[in-house]
């Protein structure tokens, strides 16, 4: 029986599933750069990930775009904050993951307070996004109704990666594929 390396099968619960998401995550979506669209054997790669930033952004990314992605990891305890730029319009989008966790001391709204301070000081004219990623099939949990986030299950970002594909296509990265596709 295959079993997923996301699973939650610790007695623990230390939080590690949470860290290896902001990772891979955050690597993917610097793969949506158009400086990775001419590396051999990773045009599926960059496709998939262009398709992952459009879901998070909620805009299709067509392959003339012209895309730039920074990303930041536990910026302010933000799991993961990333600056997408296309065609020259700047997205910053405040990431929190969860996998087990739950809320906690009020933190969507502080995070989200400091992501807007910090755009209204610096970047004023970014379009701002407020997104919960689970590695969860699927995630509708009604303690994150009323944040003003867009919540995206596991099934929800492979489905915007791979549509409904039975066979999915290696995306030519070990790192890719063994957490978005072997399991999948």
């Amino acid at each position: 029986m295959a079993v997923r390396f996301m699973v939650d099968s610790t007695e623990g619960k230390d939080g590690h599933c949470e860290t290896i998401m902001d990772y891979v995550v955050s690597w993917t979506l610097r793969r949506a750069q158009n400086e990775c669209s001419s590396e051999t054997g990773k045009e599926r790669l960059y496709m998939y990930s262009r398709r992952l930033l459009g879901l998070i952004i909620q805009q299709k990314i067509k392959p003339e775009d012209d895309v730039v992605v920074e990303t930041w990891k536990q910026e302010a305890k933000i799991d993961l904050w990333v600056r997408a730029t296309i065609n020259g319009v700047s997205h910053d989008v405040l990431i929190e993951n969860k996998y087990y966790s739950h809320l906690h001391d009020d933190q969507l709204n502080r995070y989200k307070i400091y992501f807007d301070n910090f755009l209204d000081e610096h970047f004023k004219e970014s379009k701002r996004h407020y997104v919960i990623l689970s590695c969860k099939e699927s995630w509708e949990n009604e303690e994150y109704k009323g944040y003003g986030y867009e919540v995206y299950g596991w099934d929800d970002m492979t489905s915007a990666m791979f549509g409904d594909n039975k066979i999915i296509e290696s995306s030519g990265s070990d790192i890719f594929d063994e957490f978005w596709i072997n399991w999948t």
